[in-house]
C-alpha cells in the first residue's frame, strides 16, 4: 500500500474527507519529509499507518481506543516511542482536529485546532527543540525545510518561521542551542493560530480487564 492508497481507503473507512493540506503533500510527494527537522515526529510506511487501527480496537495493545472512538481517528504519523499522531473527527465534524495518542498511558492530548495548524505549530516548536549541537548546521535545516514546507503556509506564516529560524541562539543547562523559549513560542503559536484547546486532556483510552 502507499501513501494515496491509504488516504482513499481511510477516507472509504471514516465517511469523511482527509485535510485538504494533507492529500496535498501525499499527492506531491513530500509526506516522507513531513516536519522531518525536530523531535518525536515521524511518517511510518503506509502499511504501518493502516495497522495501527487494529491496535487502536485491541484492549490489550498499548493504545486501547474506547469504542466509540474507533470510527473518529485516522493515523498518520508516529512519534517514534510509540505515541501516534491522529486526525480526530470530534462529533463527526468534516474538519478533524489534531491529536496525540500517548502510549502506555491513560490520556491523549489535543494539538490543533486543524492540519495546518498543527503543521505551523510543528515547525515553530523545531525553533525550541534543537538537537544539532552545532547551531548554524541546525539553522541550515531549519529553512532548508521551510522551503520545502513553504507551499503548503500562508505568507504571514512563513515569514514569521523565517523570522524565528534567523534568531540567535541560546543555550540551555545541557548546552545544547535553542532559538524560541517556551513562552515565545506560545506566544507566536496564538498570534499565528489561535486555539483554546492546545495540550487539552483527552479521555479516549480504555484498558481491558
Amino acid at each position: 500500500m502507499n501513501y494515496t492508497e491509504y488516504a482513499a481507503a481511510t477516507e472509504n473507512r471514516l465517511g469523511l474527507p482527509l485535510p485538504a493540506t494533507y492529500k496535498r503533500m501525499v499527492s506531491d510527494g513530500l509526506l516522507p519529509d513531513l516536519c522531518a527537522v525536530g523531535f518525536e515526529f515521524e511518517i511510518p510506511d503506509a502499511d504501518t499507518l493502516a495497522e495501527y487501527y487494529g491496535e487502536f480496537a485491541d484492549p490489550d495493545s498499548l493504545i486501547p481506543l474506547k469504542t466509540q472512538y474507533l470510527n473518529s481517528v485516522a493515523p498518520f504519523a508516529g512519534a517514534g516511542n510509540g505515541d501516534v499522531y491522529v486526525f480526530y473527527y470530534e462529533n463527526g465534524a468534516a474538519e478533524p482536529l489534531v491529536a496525540r495518542l500517548v502510549h502506555d498511558d491513560d490520556f491523549c492530548e489535543i494539538l490543533a485546532k486543524n492540519f495546518d495548524d498543527f503543521v505551523f505549530r510543528k515547525l515553530l516548536s523545531a525553533a525550541n527543540e534543537c538537537y544539532e549541537t552545532d547551531s548554524e548546521d541546525y539553522r541550515a535545516e531549519l529553512l532548508a525545510q521551510l522551503e520545502t514546507h513553504r507551499p503548503y503556509l500562508t505568507p504571514e506564516r512563513a515569514a514569521a518561521l523565517a523570522e524565528t529560524y534567523r534568531r540567535p541562539f541560546s543555550r540551555d543547562q545541557w548546552d545544547d542551542p535553542y532559538i524560541l523559549e517556551e513562552d515565545e513560542l506560545n506566544e507566536l503559536l496564538q498570534r499565528h493560530a489561535p486555539f483554546a484547546r492546545y495540550d487539552e486532556e483527552w479521555d479516549a483510552i480504555e484498558w481491558g480487564d
